[in-house]
Protein backbone atom coordinates (compact mmCIF):
# COMPACT_ATOMS: atom_id res chain seq x y z
CA UNK A 1 0.00 0.00 0.00
CA UNK A 2 1.29 3.43 -0.94
CA UNK A 3 1.72 5.96 1.81
CA UNK A 4 -0.88 8.44 0.47
CA UNK A 5 -3.31 5.96 -1.05
CA UNK A 6 -6.97 7.00 -0.61
CA UNK A 7 -5.90 10.60 0.08
CA UNK A 8 -6.73 13.67 -1.98
CA UNK A 9 -4.23 16.50 -2.29
CA UNK A 10 -5.00 19.97 -3.64
CA UNK A 11 -1.78 21.56 -4.89
CA UNK A 12 -1.73 25.26 -5.76
CA UNK A 13 0.92 26.72 -8.03
CA UNK A 14 1.45 23.27 -9.52
CA UNK A 15 2.79 24.32 -12.91
CA UNK A 16 6.39 24.74 -11.73
CA UNK A 17 8.83 24.73 -8.86
CA UNK A 18 7.86 23.44 -5.44
CA UNK A 19 4.17 23.06 -6.37
CA UNK A 20 4.98 20.83 -9.34
CA UNK A 21 7.51 18.78 -7.37
CA UNK A 22 5.00 18.32 -4.54
CA UNK A 23 2.24 17.22 -6.92
CA UNK A 24 4.54 14.68 -8.57
CA UNK A 25 5.76 13.34 -5.23
CA UNK A 26 2.23 12.98 -3.82
CA UNK A 27 1.06 11.22 -6.99
CA UNK A 28 3.97 8.75 -6.79
CA UNK A 29 2.91 7.97 -3.23
CA UNK A 30 -0.65 7.17 -4.32
CA UNK A 31 -2.56 10.39 -3.69
CA UNK A 32 -5.25 11.60 -6.03
CA UNK A 33 -3.77 14.98 -6.92
CA UNK A 34 -5.73 18.05 -7.96
CA UNK A 35 -3.44 20.74 -9.33
CA UNK A 36 -4.19 24.41 -9.89
CA UNK A 37 -1.98 26.85 -11.75
CA UNK A 38 -2.19 30.33 -13.15
CA UNK A 39 -2.06 29.00 -16.69
CA UNK A 40 -3.72 25.68 -17.50
CA UNK A 41 -1.49 25.19 -20.54
CA UNK A 42 1.56 25.20 -18.23
CA UNK A 43 0.34 22.26 -16.16
CA UNK A 44 2.39 19.11 -16.44
CA UNK A 45 0.07 16.14 -16.45
CA UNK A 46 2.24 13.17 -15.61
CA UNK A 47 0.90 9.86 -16.83
CA UNK A 48 -1.54 11.05 -19.49
CA UNK A 49 0.69 10.24 -22.44
CA UNK A 50 1.39 6.79 -21.07
CA UNK A 51 -2.31 5.89 -21.24
CA UNK A 52 -3.11 7.18 -24.72
CA UNK A 53 -2.43 3.78 -26.29
CA UNK A 54 -5.42 2.41 -24.34
CA UNK A 55 -7.81 4.47 -26.50
CA UNK A 56 -9.18 2.00 -29.02
CA UNK A 57 -12.14 3.86 -30.50
CA UNK A 58 -12.20 6.11 -33.56
CA UNK A 59 -10.66 9.42 -32.53
CA UNK A 60 -10.65 12.79 -34.25
CA UNK A 61 -8.36 15.47 -32.84
CA UNK A 62 -9.14 19.02 -33.91
CA UNK A 63 -6.64 21.75 -33.14
CA UNK A 64 -6.74 25.48 -33.80
CA UNK A 65 -3.62 27.20 -35.06
CA UNK A 66 -4.30 30.44 -33.16
CA UNK A 67 -5.36 28.75 -29.88
CA UNK A 68 -3.63 30.47 -26.96
CA UNK A 69 -4.79 27.86 -24.41
CA UNK A 70 -4.00 24.54 -26.14
CA UNK A 71 -1.09 24.27 -28.54
CA UNK A 72 -1.03 22.40 -31.83
CA UNK A 73 1.95 20.55 -30.37
CA UNK A 74 -0.28 19.15 -27.60
CA UNK A 75 -2.72 17.92 -30.23
CA UNK A 76 0.14 16.36 -32.20
CA UNK A 77 1.21 14.50 -29.05
CA UNK A 78 -2.32 13.14 -28.65
CA UNK A 79 -2.40 12.15 -32.31
CA UNK A 80 0.95 10.36 -32.02
CA UNK A 81 -0.20 8.49 -28.91
CA UNK A 82 -3.63 7.34 -30.13
CA UNK A 83 -3.27 4.64 -32.77
CA UNK A 84 -5.42 5.24 -35.83
CA UNK A 85 -6.43 8.73 -34.76
CA UNK A 86 -6.95 11.49 -37.26
CA UNK A 87 -5.93 15.10 -36.73
CA UNK A 88 -7.07 18.29 -38.42
CA UNK A 89 -5.73 21.78 -37.75
CA UNK A 90 -8.12 24.67 -38.28
CA UNK A 91 -5.86 27.44 -39.49
CA UNK A 92 -8.20 30.40 -39.05
CA UNK A 93 -9.42 30.17 -35.45
CA UNK A 94 -8.43 30.28 -31.82
CA UNK A 95 -9.66 28.21 -28.89
CA UNK A 96 -13.41 28.58 -29.55
CA UNK A 97 -13.68 26.80 -32.90
CA UNK A 98 -17.45 26.16 -32.60
CA UNK A 99 -18.11 29.88 -32.14
CA UNK A 100 -15.40 31.25 -34.42
CA UNK A 101 -15.83 28.92 -37.38
CA UNK A 102 -18.89 26.67 -36.95
CA UNK A 103 -19.29 25.84 -40.64
CA UNK A 104 -15.66 24.81 -41.00
CA UNK A 105 -15.97 22.66 -37.88
CA UNK A 106 -19.10 21.01 -39.24
CA UNK A 107 -17.31 20.35 -42.54
CA UNK A 108 -14.61 18.52 -40.57
CA UNK A 109 -16.79 16.58 -38.13
CA UNK A 110 -19.71 15.48 -40.33
CA UNK A 111 -17.72 13.41 -42.87
CA UNK A 112 -15.54 12.00 -40.11
CA UNK A 113 -18.60 10.87 -38.14
CA UNK A 114 -20.15 9.33 -41.24
CA UNK A 115 -16.97 7.37 -41.91
CA UNK A 116 -16.51 6.37 -38.26
CA UNK A 117 -20.07 5.12 -37.86
CA UNK A 118 -20.04 3.25 -41.18
CA UNK A 119 -17.08 1.10 -40.10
Amino acid sequence: MKRLENKIALITGGNSGIGLATAQLFARHGAQVIVTARRQAMLDRPGEAERLDAIACPTLIIAARADNLRSVQESEELHAGIAGSEMVVVETTGHMIPMESPQELLAIIAPWLAKATAA
